[in-house]
């Protein structure tokens, strides 16, 4: 008689419910902050941001707020270009950070307020503030999304760069970007092929090993054939996969490219409202 080897669904979500409360579950996707704050809706989209933040806010932590960047646009009212680009996503970090710092300091903390401030950066290219072991068993995920976020950003840095010296450029920064996509996450599928590993459970309790990445692994308890194993592994990484959303970085290389001419044509302004 041959071995029943088909993986149920609900071990799968077992195990990646485990990883992902550990923190272990990979992204090395297109942040979602850059591919809307450089794109055709960045203006719209910061209008709202700072909407968002400020309906969060007392009156008095929002004429707080509004003061700070009414001091740090220098005293104007108006950011050329802030609804655009680049800008946009520098004003983003901005508001981001600033109405963390009026919600929860100044003794005006609220009770479901996150203490930790803000990190966007660390957000964007995943640069991890822990031990150098952790530093080093994520180095490929890291230049994945480093790549890709630093990518997006050179792209539209460069295009801002066009829009104020040289408006009728060419454009192929995206289209090369778009051509080494592909490649780049080819390598990334195969990697985590490679690196996810489920050790099974032994005796009762969590004696069972879920690894993510070389040093990046999480105690389990759950019980598998040893002929599942690499079935088991497979689906796991491709759960991890499509988690990640990873096409929205080639889209968005494509939609760069595609509207070069409608991105560079953007001069929506950011006015300061301070009411």
């Amino acid at each position: 008689m041959g071995t029943n080897c088909s993986v149920s669904p609900k071990t799968i979500n077992c195990l990646y419910d485990i990883a992902s409360d550990a923190g272990l579950v990979p992204d090395a996707s297109l942040d979602a902050s850059l591919a809307t704050m450089l794109s055709l809706n960045s203006s719209r989209a910061l209008e709202q941001q700072y909407s968002d933040l400020q309906s969060g806010m007392t009156q008095q932590q929002r004429f707080a707020f509004n003061g700070d960047l009414s001091t740090l646009f220098g005293g104007n009212m108006t950011v050329t270009y802030g609804g655009v680009g680049v800008v946009a996503l520098a004003l983003s970090i901005l508001f981001e950070m600033l109405a963390h710092h009026q919600t929860t300091g100044l003794g005006l903390r609220r009770p479901e307020a996150n203490s930790q401030p803000p990190d966007p950066i660390r957000r964007m290219f995943g640069a991890d503030p822990g031990s150098d072991i952790s530093s080093i068993a994520s180095e490929f995920l890291k230049q994945v999304k480093q790549w890709m976020n630093g990518a997006a950003l050179h792209i539209h840095t460069f295009l801002h760069w066009n829009r104020l010296t040289n408006p009728s450029a060419g454009e192929h920064l995206s289209l090369d970007y778009l051509h080494q996509v592909d490649p780049l996450l080819k390598a990334y599928k195969e990697y985590l092929l490679k690196t996810v590993k489920v050790l099974p459970a032994l005796s009762p309790g969590p004696s069972g090993s879920l690894i993510v990445e070389p040093l990046r692994n999480v105690s389990h308890e759950v019980h598998l054939k040893v002929c599942e194993r690499k079935l088991i592994q497979r689906a796991l990484a491709e759960r991890f996969l499509s988690a990640q959303n990873l096409q929205r970085g080639k889209e968005f290389f494509q939609s760069s490219h595609k509207h070069h001419e409608a991105l560079m044509a953007q001069q929506e302004h950011f006015v300061l409202s301070m009411v």
